[in-house]
C-alpha cells in the first residue's frame, strides 16, 4: 500500500535497470547440493554415520531425487567423470613406465583374501553397462589397448562366487543355477513363468536365457539382480534400501524382495546363520576345515548394547559371510597362475610373448593377458583348460555332508583392446 505524500509532492513510475551476481554451483560441494535441496523443498535423512547431522548427499539419497528432478541426475554424472578422471585417468598416466605399462602392487587386503590391488587399483575399475557402447566405462577401456600384431584376452571364471556359496551351503540347485542365471530363475517365478529345476541344463539354460533376453531391462530383473548381490554378503533390508533405493525405494520393500529370494533358496539363509552361530561362538573360521588353510579371526560378530542391554551385529557380522566365497575364489586364482607358469605344466604360457608372461592384470576373478596373434589359439586353449579343471577334488566344505564336484566355467573374450571385445 502506497504511503500518502504531501499535496505538493506526486509519485512517478520508472523503470530501475536491476544488476545482480549468480553465484557459481559447485556439483562437488555437498553444501550446494543441500542449498539447491533447501531451494527445490527436498530433503533426505542425515548418513547412517554421519557426525554433522546434515542431510546426506550419498549417491543412493540423489539417486532417489533425480527420478523428480534432474539435476540430481547431473550432479551423479559429474561425479562419475570426476572420480573416473581422478581415480583412473590422471593417476593411470603418472603411473605409467617407459614402455606404457602399469605394475599394479598386490596388499594382503580385505581381510576376506579377495583380490586387490593400488598404483593403481585395477579392482575397482567400473564395468561397462550392458548395451551402452559409448558409455564412459567402454571409452576408458578402449584405451588399454594390445600391441602391434597382438590382441588382448580377458578371461573370467564363470560367477566363481556365487557357485562357491552354493557349494559351501551344500545347494546342488543354487550351484548349478550360479552357472546359468539365478536372476533370471528368479524373475522367471516374479514374473509368472516360473523355471522348472527338474529340466535339463540344455533346457533350462535356454529358457533362463530368454528370459534374461525378455526382463533383462526391466525394474524386476534390476531388483532381483541387486537382491541377490546384497543378500549374499549379509545385507539387511534397510541396508539395500540405502546401498540401491532405486531398486528399493522402502525397507518394506527390500524386505519383501529379500523374503522372495530366500524362500526360493532357503539353504542359504541357513548357512549365513550357521556361519554366523559358529564364528560368534570360536571367534574363526577356517585354518583346517579351508581348502587353503586360509584362517580369519573374527572378534566382533555380535556385541552388547551398553543401552539396551540386548546383542546387536558386530562390525565383522558381514565379514563373516564373505569369508570363505571370497578367500576361496581367490585360491582358485592363485592356484591358475601358479599352473600357467609352471615350467612343467601342460598349460605353461610363458613363452608366449617374446619370451615373456602374456599376463598383463589380475582383476578379482579375472586374467587379462597380451598374446601375439600366432599364439592365440593355443593360449586360450591353455588357459580356459587351466581355468576349467576340477578343483579341490575329496574336500567337503564344513557342515556339509554331501560331497559336491567342484567344476567352475570360463568366459573368455578377445580383442584389440579392452573395451571391444569378443567372446570365443
Amino acid at each position: 500500500m502506497r504511503e500518502e505524500l504531501p499535496s505538493h509532492l506526486t509519485y512517478e513510475e520508472i523503470d530501475v535497470e536491476r544488476w545482480f551476481i549468480r553465484g557459481k554451483f559447485n556439483p562437488s560441494s555437498p553444501d550446494h547440493i543441500r542449498k539447491y535441496m533447501e531451494a527445490v523443498g527436498k530433503t533426505s535423512r542425515p548418513s547412517k554415520h554421519s557426525k554433522t547431522g546434515k542431510p546426506s548427499t550419498d549417491e543412493g539419497t540423489l539417486s532417489r531425487l533425480a527420478r523428480k528432478d534432474a539435476l540430481f541426475g547431473y550432479v551423479l554424472q559429474w561425479r562419475k567423470l570426476e572420480k573416473m578422471k581422478g581415480t583412473y585417468v590422471n593417476s593411470v598416466l603418472s603411473l605409467l613406465d617407459m614402455d606404457s605399462k602399469l605394475h599394479p602392487q598386490f596388499p594382503h587386503n580385505p581381510s576376506t583374501w579377495r583380490l586387490s590391488s593400488a598404483e593403481p587399483n585395477f579392482q575397482n575399475i567400473p564395468t561397462p553397462p550392458e548395451g551402452e557402447e559409448n558409455s564412459l566405462e567402454k571409452q576408458f577401456r578402449k584405451a588399454i589397448k594390445a600391441a602391434d600384431g597382438c590382441l588382448l584376452v580377458s578371461a573370467d571364471f564363470s560367477g566363481i562366487e556365487a557357485v562357491l556359496t552354493g557349494w559351501y551351503a551344500g545347494d546342488r540347485d543354487y550351484m548349478r543355477l550360479a552357472t546359468m542365471g539365478v536372476h533370471s530363475y528368479l524373475t522367471s517365478f516374479k514374473v509368472g513363468e516360473p523355471a522348472d529345476l527338474a529340466w535339463s541344463d540344455e533346457k533350462l539354460r535356454a529358457y533362463l536365457s530368454a528370459i534374461k533376453n525378455r526382463y533383462h531391462d526391466s525394474d524386476i530383473y534390476f531388483a532381483l539382480k541387486k537382491t541377490v548381490h546384497l543378500t549374499n554378503y549379509g545385507g539387511s533390508p534397510s541396508m539395500m534400501n540405502l546401498a540401491a533405493p532405486e531398486a528399493f525405494p522402502t525397507i518394506a520393500a527390500a524386505e519383501a524382495m529379500q523374503d522372495f529370494y530366500l524362500k526360493l533358496c532357503p539353504k542359504l539363509a541357513q548357512w549365513h546363520g550357521d556361519l554366523r552361530r559358529r564364528a560368534a561362538k570360536e571367534n574363526c573360521l577356517g585354518g583346517l576345515d579351508h581348502p587353503y588353510r586360509f584362517k580369519h579371526w573374527f572378534w566382533d560378530v555380535t556385541k552388547l548394547d551398553a543401552q539396551t542391554g540386548n546383542w546387536v551385529k558386530g562390525s565383522d557380522w558381514n565379514r563373516v559371510i564373505a569369508f570363505y566365497p571370497q578367500s576361496t575364489a581367490a585360491g582358485i586364482l592363485f592356484d591358475t597362475v601358479l599352473d600357467l607358469t609352471d615350467k612343467d605344466s601342460p598349460n605353461f604360457i610363458g613363452d608366449m610373448y617374446f619370451g615373456e608372461t602374456p599376463l598383463r592384470a589380475l582383476i578379482h576373478d579375472e586374467f587379462l593377458a597380451e598374446v601375439s596373434e600366432e599364439h592365440l589359439q593355443q593360449f586360450v586353449d591353455r588357459l580356459r583348460r587351466s581355468m576349467t579343471v576340477s578343483r579341490l577334488d575329496g574336500y567337503t566344505p564344513p557342515g556339509v555332508t554331501d560331497t559336491l564336484p567342484l567344476v567352475i566355467g570360463a568366459d573368455v573374450k578377445v580383442g584389440p583392446n579392452w573395451g571391444e571385445m569378443e567372446k570365443v
